[in-house]
């Protein structure tokens, strides 16, 4: 649009204005210039408006989460990822900057197409025991418009012990729904005995269901192990993982900007050391749970877990300073973090759940606030936000009824207002949530 109007403008000074003789020229030129010189300005408003969020200087997520993925697993290994954030930065190490380019990355959502299934044969060496037309798809009937495909030839299937085609089709062994996708996870399993296969731990229990038994945690993958009586975490390698070999490079760094999604994704490992702590204090080694949660803190301060994990810990040990001494923490660091990026939801839904946690009721809901109007169509933030305001609601007018405070009343006026206000305009914004609707129902008196 700039460039449209400057051009514009231009030609309308060359040619659509008159300036007369003598310094015709000259204003003529002199205007050109002038005109340039502001288009060439415009810019510049932009760039110190936004520069701030666009920089992508300092934004080591993508490279080190997929450098940490594949630092996971064992030489050889079989990787399957879940979607485009664990495989295209996966890609792009492997091709890019060759790292662990031994490790076969095989994406689940294309998993699903016959044209990949053949270059996992041929080109990724993933060996796969199926004929090629048991694989690719051809035209077996027309009814009108309506085009049907499926392989050429039947395939065996061992688990099953019956014929069938590479097709999606209910499976009679679980009652589930079969997608290509899953038939070819059991496919790649049954053909790779003692190849070690992995799993991202983003791939969500709904597209690993069909080994899911066989899944031991690996620091932020699973390894997929035919014994299914083991148990299904390693401390042991989880702890080298996280503590020896991941790189958490700018996860403590809020100068480098880092977008919801990413904030998201950095999530990931806090997650991981919480569950470490969570296999130590389990095993008895308080110490060493203690050791894995305060590593977080180092690395990644700015998840509220940490400190819950933390705070329970000193609770059971009676350590009243050290409970004091992690609230202090945890919430300077979160506030620190959304007052920094306050237009980062996740930030102000960690201060909030924190700050809940500490019984401050009324700080939690500023934050709950203040996340919903950043994302109002946020269902997580509308649930978080509306049943506080609903828990506050019941709270005071206990108080309200035992010591008769006007202020007690004011305040269960004012917030029930609040709760009618959120519900009501949530419903007419989404008719299509039957459970919200029904929680309307349920409070319908307020």
């Amino acid at each position: 649009i700039i460039g449209t109007g400057m051009s514009s403008l231009l030609y309308l000074l060359g040619s659509g204005l008159k300036f007369g003789e003598g310094g015709g020229k000259l204003i003529r030129y002199s205007s050109f210039g002038a005109v340039s010189l502001i288009f060439l300005l415009l810019p510049l408003n932009t760039i110190f408006a936004h520069y701030q969020g666009h920089d992508r200087s300092n934004d080591y997520v993508p490279v080190d989460y997929a450098y940490n993925i594949l630092e996971s697993c064992d030489r050889d290994a079989i990787l399957f990822t879940n979607g485009d954030n664990d495989t295209f930065p996966l890609w792009y190490l492997q091709a890019v900057e060759d790292v662990r380019k031994d490790v076969r990355v095989v994406n689940l959502s294309l998993l699903n197409t016959d044209w990949y299934i053949l270059q996992l044969k041929y080109q990724m060496d993933v060996k796969i025991d199926l004929e090629d037309d048991q694989i690719s798809w051809i035209e077996v009937d027309r009814r009108g418009s309506i085009i049907y495909y499926r392989p050429e030839k039947k395939f065996f299937d061992k688990r099953r012990r019956t014929m069938r085609f590479l097709t999606p089709e209910p499976d009679r062994l679980t009652g589930r729904f079969m997608r290509v996708q899953d038939q070819m996870i059991e496919q790649i399993l049954i053909s790779n005995r003692h190849v070690p296969v992995y799993f991202s731990g983003s791939v969500p229990v709904s597209n690993r269901w069909t080994f899911n038994d066989g899944l031991i945690r690996n620091g932020i993958v699973l390894r997929f192990d035919r014994d299914t009586s083991k148990t299904r975490y390693n401390i042991a390698i989880s702890d080298s993982l996280l503590k020896n070999v991941y790189r958490y490079r700018g996860l403590n760094d809020l100068e480098a900007f880092k977008d919801d999604n990413n904030v998201g994704l950095t999530t990931t490992f806090p997650e991981r050391f919480c569950e470490l702590a969570g296999r130590q204090k389990t095993a008895g080694d308080t110490t060493a749970a203690l050791e894995t949660l305060w590593e977080a803190v180092e690395i990644v301060p700015y998840y509220h877990q940490i400190y819950l994990d933390l705070n329970q810990l000193y609770t059971v040990m009676g350590d009243q300073a050290m409970i004091d001494s992690v609230k202090t923490v945890g919430m300077a660091k979160l506030s620190e973090a959304a007052e920094k990026w306050p237009d980062i939801i996740l930030y102000q839904q960690f201060l909030g759940v924190l700050s809940y946690s500490y019984g401050m009721l009324d700080t939690a809901q500023t934050y709950y606030k203040n996340a919903f109007e950043l994302q109002p169509n946020n269902a997580l933030a509308f649930r978080l936000l509306r049943d506080l305001t609903i828990q506050m609601i019941q709270q005071t007018q206990v108080e309200a009824l035992a010591t008769g405070s006007e202020e007690a009343k004011e305040k269960t006026s004012r917030l029930r207002k609040d709760a009618r206000t959120i519900m009501d305009d949530w419903n007419r914004r989404h008719p299509e949530d039957m459970d919200a609707r029904s929680f309307r129902n349920r409070y319908r008196n307020l």
